[in-house]
């Protein structure tokens, strides 16, 4: 999220400090509004620049557009940064807003919605006081089409002591529900054949009262603005953000047990995956990462390749099994390259709809193996696939294609695989 903020205010900073000969040009944030499960953050960024025609507010948007060839030739760029702006802000359920006048300036709005955590640490010690066993054994079933995080979601909760079954689909969830008794569903959003919010409305309508009160947690890489709602509408308890580590995992489960046992159906939390101070060191390695690349491939004999990908968060939820780190890396060379040949055939046949339910299901992986060098590629990938503006998006699978297979290749070296 932070990453992404980066962006947004280093291309509109930018753009006014280019067109803007004289003046200033101001940067302000401050809370637009806010409720018990998001807060919206208001960024603006104002100059006394050169200023926009109405006629052409909508027109700077688009991609390789710019407010007329004078500009162009005077100032120079491509006309992208904008579009890519407006493609993440709507990816993640904001707001762009534009107000410009020639010769008096421009002012560039977006509004962001954040999720707010219901758990607040009682100490800087708290993850090392949670005692992972008390909650006994407990039977869980994860509905998750990707092995990758299917098998992170086994790990962790079976070092808990829990039984831990998997369902590959909405369907085969439905199905597991009616014939074995659980204590929770882990349950995945997008998924093949069924998905999850369907798969939770044919659970509800069971005639078994106690299977169909089953505990339901969404799994989801998108948090956005209404999700919560659209979650509760059709069923579900709670929601957690991807990638997820042990302890929001862990503490997400045991406040709907408690809920459970108490007969209490709360409303929905929003879990994030990542602390700032996280997200900022992503940003920072992600551009380390493309700079030691560049000089690495203009000097190979001398200059080591950079490496690309960070196990920490494999790493940190192995609790030092090696053998763990290993399964996840073979796990990953196994799959990607189905992924990426459909990512292939879905450019050679133009199925952008399908490109961008991939994209969104490799956002895991990415995030999970560290490869912060396509962590906004992917995304953007995903928001053309929904929003239809797919001038770009070849250009960006081109990127995914050529990282993937460099990070493969260093994987492979690594582990010796």
């Amino acid at each position: 999220m932070f990453a992404i903020i980066y962006i947004l205010l280093n291309n509109l900073i930018g753009n006014a400090i280019k067109f803007t000969d004289k003046g200033s040009v101001k940067v302000k944030a401050a809370v637009h509004n806010s409720s018990d499960a998001f807060l919206w953050l208001e960024f603006s960024v104002t100059d006394t620049g050169i200023g926009i025609p109405v006629d052409k507010h909508k027109d700077i948007f688009e991609p390789f557009m710019q407010a007329n060839s004078a500009v162009t030739r005077k100032y120079g760029g491509t006309g992208l940064g904008l579009s890519i702006c407006r493609e993440l802000i709507q990816l993640m359920g904001g707001q762009l807003f534009l107000e410009s006048e020639p010769g008096k300036g421009s002012t560039f709005r977006f509004i962001l919605p954040f999720g707010i955590s219901v758990y607040k640490p009682k100490n800087k010690n708290m993850l090392q006081e949670i005692n992972y066993q008390s909650l006994g054994c407990k039977r869980i079933l994860v509905a998750e089409d990707v092995e990758l995080n299917q098998y992170l979601a086994r790990h962790i909760m079976e070092s808990w002591g829990f039984e831990v079954d998997i369902a590959v689909n909405g369907r085969e969830a439905y199905e597991k529900v009616q014939e074995k008794e659980y204590d929770l569903v882990l349950m995945d959003i997008q998924m093949p054949e069924m998905d999850g919010m369907e798969a939770t409305q044919q659970i509800r309508g069971l005639a078994d009262a106690n299977k169909a009160d089953i505990p339901i947690v969404a799994l989801t890489a998108n948090a956005l603005k209404g999700d919560s709602e659209k979650y509760m509408a059709v069923g579900m308890n709670d929601y957690l953000s991807k990638p997820f580590d042990e302890s929001r995992l862990f503490m997400v489960i045991r406040k709907n047990l408690e809920e459970k046992a108490a007969g209490n159906g709360a409303g929905a939390a929003v879990v994030q995956p990542a602390t700032v101070a996280e997200n900022n060191a992503g940003a920072t390695s992600s551009g380390k990462s493309s700079r030691a690349s560049e000089e690495a491939a203009a000097a190979k004999p001398v200059i080591p390749e950079a490496k690309i990908y960070n196990l920490a968060m494999v790493e940190a939820i192995s609790g030092g099994d090696k053998d763990f780190v290993v399964r996840m890396v073979q796990l990953f060379l196994d799959t990607m390259p189905e992924s990426l040949n459909e990512m292939k055939a879905c450019i050679q046949y133009e199925r952008w709809d399908a490109l961008g339910k991939l994209a969104h299901k490799m956002k895991s992986t990415i995030d999970s193996m560290g490869i912060v060098d396509l962590k906004q590629v992917i995304r953007l990938i995903e928001a053309n696939g929904k929003s239809g503006s797919n001038e770009q998006t070849p250009a960006l699978v081109d990127q995914v294609l050529s990282v993937m297979q460099t990070c493969m290749d260093q994987v492979r070296r690594d582990y010796n695989l």
